[in-house]
């Protein structure tokens, strides 16, 4: 072929080998910049890749070999002169953006989304809080913030998670059809939910942080109270902390192994004062993992109580606090991110370094939860 993952001709394309792993792999055409090949483990999907104006598109415009190579160029020609002449999507065979219900989005959502893992969250929050709105507008219904502000407040008087994955997936929803549908109005979905800042971050108030901590407080189950503390004094994300185990836990300090962690490098937790006594209530359990879901054999599962922040709320929270509590990559060695290459090969923290840092986060942690509690008394 001419160049790496380019191809010309129909010949060229059936050679192109399917993924052997990951999402798969993307081919362009020489001839047709913006027509893509989407090489995938069990298909191969010719998609329209362009930006216009700061806009994404990106478009499924058949599979391969049932589309041919010249039927797919035609296509994708029908799409850029569509765009460049503001017609996208204004063809018969698809409706018009004013015209779309909440339903169509979803649809297009879950075209769009290529995370199983994610499609099977979306499909659960869908189901019991959005599908009743399915066969509304879905651009009046996102606009309207006085019925949409009614609805978060209802939901929120169930659970604050699961408000916001409402409110998160109606946002998604509609970020993705507005990239087939630039023409659609821009959504504010800060002046919705007045419990999330602009920023996206949480710094919890006194008041939800008591509302939090009573939640877990009524909790029934001891390993559940404990699963949601550890998730607050550590900001760890669910799956690193549910699938820990005690193999990994030192007198100091935990070991989570590359294997558990979002950025795949091994990750050291110190151990503070107010994180020993959680994971030592648990030290008897007869389970391998510290956090055992109902079969010891398992790991907790991630569900919260009712009136209980999510597990992002409380690592945004910690984000907060950290940042503001000690310097900068400290913070961000706590959080597990991944630093920029110059910071990762001249600024190492000693451990000693970030046992400090830990400690002071943890304090303001402790110091924030109980002036929650004297807040809500």
């Amino acid at each position: 072929m001419s160049g790496k993952y380019t191809f010309k001709t129909a010949q060229q394309v059936v050679s192109i080998p399917f993924a052997t792993s990951g999402s798969g792999t993307y081919w362009t055409d020489e001839a047709h910049r913006h027509l893509k090949l989407h090489a995938q483990r069990s298909k191969k999907t010719w998609r329209f890749v362009k930006r216009v104006d700061g806009q994404s598109y990106d478009e499924k415009l058949g599979d391969s070999p049932a589309l041919t190579l010249l039927e797919a160029r035609r296509k994708a020609d029908n799409m850029l002169f569509a765009i460049q002449h503001g017609e996208h999507r204004s063809r018969a065979d698809g409706p018009r953006y004013n015209d779309l219900k909440l339903s169509d989005g979803w649809a297009i959502l879950q075209e769009r989304t290529k995370n199983e893992r994610s499609l099977k969250a979306y499909r659960s929050t869908w189901k019991n809080h959005l599908q009743h709105f399915g066969n509304r507008n879905m651009v009046k219904l996102a606009t309207d913030h006085g019925a949409l502000r009614a609805w978060h407040e209802r939901t929120k008087a169930h659970s604050l998670h699961v408000a916001q994955l409402a409110l998160a997936l109606l946002a998604s929803i509609y970020k993705h059809t507005r990239k087939i549908h630039p023409q659609m109005p821009k959504l504010d979905m800060v002046t919705l939910d007045r419990d999330a800042p602009p920023t996206g971050k949480y710094d919890l108030s006194p008041t939800a942080l008591a509302q939090h901590h009573a939640a877990v407080a009524r909790c029934r189950t001891p390993v559940r109270r404990d699963f949601m503390d550890f998730l607050y004094f550590t900001g760890s994300r669910v799956r690193a902390a549910s699938l820990l185990q005690w193999e990994m836990v030192e007198d100091d300090r935990i070991r989570f192994p590359a294997s558990v962690m979002k950025v795949p490098r091994e990750f050291v937790l110190p151990l503070t004062p107010e994180l020993v006594p959680i994971v030592a209530r648990q030290r008897d359990n007869g389970s391998p993992f510290v956090f055992p879901g109902r079969s010891l054999q398992d790991p907790i599962s991630a569900t919260y109580p009712p009136g209980a922040w999510s597990q992002r709320a409380l690592r945004s929270h910690f984000a907060s606090v950290a940042h503001s509590t000690v310097p900068y990559v400290h913070a961000e060695l706590l959080m597990a991110h991944a630093l920029p290459g110059l910071t990762q090969t001249y600024v190492q923290p000693s451990f000693a370094e970030l046992a400090e840092a830990m400690a002071k986060v943890t304090m303001e942690l402790m110091e924030r939860k109980t002036n929650g509690e004297k807040h809500e008394r």
